[in-house]
């Protein structure tokens, strides 16, 4: 009774995925008709075309609900693959990643952080069952995104605070609580050399908990102390070079300052059972071209956890998956405003007078300024309290750039609390 609808749904779809779906990647459960439904086929033309074959069967049915009359043409001509390889088309379109990706969309407010410890706390108690089985992770990496520095770190410390048997009986939830070990991976820098210890601090609070556990680890950081390490194209080369034993004197010594910057990230690879979670994924997604290239270093990382083919699952958890993603085959292309490897969906609007506020929704025409500090005066009048539960009410700006909220809001914010709240400006 204690988790919120979108939670409890997700948590279905979450156990569907792992002992229906024996937690294979999405394109291979559509593959072998297990999301297939022989009546709602019936519903759609040329249903009788693809008989057994579930690749275009589901194919057949996604290029008539988005009315991509182009590439649905060529699947009603080609129904065997001889021109196209549609099941190569699926695999492009849900992303084509190596790994189980799984991404759960629920809006904010909806509790994304503890339905994390959810899935951390359910596959810990079946990897408790069955500790061999390859489905269900042991460990656990939480990856806020590279954009995020500072609010979302504190909220996936949160984590630590879910009350285990919201879902498990008391007993179990106990003895899973024992096996965890929270760890904050959160030095200024993880190129920074340790003084005494001559290595990256991060590593070494990686090591000193993996020397004494294989089970229940769970390491929150954000990407950028993980990721933008040195892992560029030339540095794959000499790595390349050195596996094929051709390595000079000189690529030697690249090698090494190589291997120091990026043996964090290769020693989390060694992590078994491993599952890592991704919070804000659809920047990994985004083609923005501020932050693609971090964002592509954040996948590329995903895939060096990987690399030993440590990884169970990737999970990606995200409030706005609306991101243009554009597939092409053939003559044809679909142009797709969705994130396309979507497990479960739950919109903004449904959460709305349930576990979200009905808005009030107020305006005024004003200059911007007096608008702010109007709205700030409203809210230390009226809504400045702590609920029952201890949560603090708060207030957000929406701000359009960094340059506007930089320029024009946060210097108006500043000075209302000169005003208002005089030396509680930090």
């Amino acid at each position: 009774g204690k988790l919120r609808e979108p939670q409890l749904q997700a948590i279905e779809v979450y156990l569907w995925l792992k002992f229906v779906g024996h937690n294979q990647r999405l394109s291979d459960i559509i593959r072998k008709g297990l999301l297939y439904d022989e009546e709602t086929a019936k519903s759609y033309d040329n249903y009788r075309n693809f008989g057994n074959n579930y690749t275009t069967q589901f194919l057949n049915q996604f290029f008539q609900d988005n009315t991509a009359k182009g590439l649905h043409k060529e699947l009603v001509n080609d129904p065997d693959s001889e021109k196209i390889d549609w099941n190569k088309f699926l695999d492009d379109l849900l992303h084509n990643y190596t790994y189980p990706n799984y991404l759960f969309s629920l809006p904010m407010g909806a509790g994304k952080t503890y339905l994390m410890a959810c899935f951390i706390y359910l596959d810990l108690y079946f990897a408790s069952l069955y500790p061999a089985d390859k489905r269900f992770a042991h460990n656990f990496i939480v990856l806020a995104p590279t954009s995020s520095k500072t609010a979302i770190m504190p909220s996936l410390q949160t984590i630590k605070n879910f009350n285990a048997e919201w879902i498990l009986p008391k007993n179990t939830a106990e003895k899973i609580k024992q096996t965890i070990t929270i760890e904050m991976l959160d030095a200024l820098s993880s190129k920074r050399k340790d003084k005494l210890q001559g290595n990256n601090p991060n590593l070494e609070k990686a090591n000193r908990l993996l020397q004494t556990k294989d089970m229940g680890l769970v390491f929150i950081t954000n990407a950028e102390k993980v990721i933008l390490e040195r892992y560029d194209d030339k540095d794959k080369l000499i790595i390349n070079k050195f596996k094929k034993g051709q390595v000079s004197l000189f690529d030697n010594k690249k090698l090494a300052e190589i291997v120091k910057m990026n043996e964090l990230r290769e020693r989390l690879s060694e992590i078994p059972y491993l599952s890592v979670i991704l919070d804000e994924v659809h920047h990994l997604y985004g083609k923005d071209k501020t932050n693609q290239d971090k964002d592509k270093k954040t996948r590329e990382a995903v895939n060096i956890f990987n690399q030993h083919g440590n990884v169970v699952n990737v999970l990606g958890l995200s409030g706005t998956p609306y991101v243009k993603h554009v597939v092409e085959v053939g003559n044809n292309k679909i142009n797709l405003n969705q994130i396309q490897d979507i497990a479960y969906n739950y919109p903004l609007n449904e959460g709305i007078g349930r576990f979200l506020k009905v808005p009030d929704i107020k305006s005024a025409d004003v200059k911007e300024k007096a608008f702010i500090k109007n709205a700030l005066s409203d809210f230390f009048t009226n809504y400045n309290f702590i609920y029952k539960n201890g949560t603090k009410s708060k207030m957000a700006f929406y701000c359009p750039s960094i340059r506007v909220l930089n320029e024009d809001i946060y210097p108006a914010i500043l000075e209302w609390y000169k005003e208002n709240r005089k030396g509680m400006e930090n």
